[in-house]
């Protein structure tokens, strides 16, 4: 539902928890691409596929991490358990 959405792009909790997981991903000695590949087998349990990989680091170099721990954090794939 739209309000889901909102709350987790908005909500306090929700950008706390991105910025504390953004930290701990940035504090890595490991280079971009592959930080990228961590949040996505921490979020979803598996890897990005070339395409998602390129758009991680892509946003991340616009915005940060915390963009991206929202992004991931807002993905059907995380939302919704099969």
């Amino acid at each position: 539902v739209p309000t889901q959405a909102l709350t987790l792009l908005n909500d306090p909790f929700v950008a706390g928890q991105a910025a504390a997981w953004a930290k701990r991903i940035a504090d890595t000695k490991l280079s971009a691409a592959e930080r990228a590949e961590r949040m996505f087998l921490e979020a979803f349990a598996r890897a990005p596929t070339d395409a998602e990989r390129k758009r991680a680091v892509a946003l991340v170099d616009a915005g940060g991490w915390e963009d991206l721990a929202l992004a991931l954090f807002n993905a059907k794939e995380f939302i919704h358990v099969p």
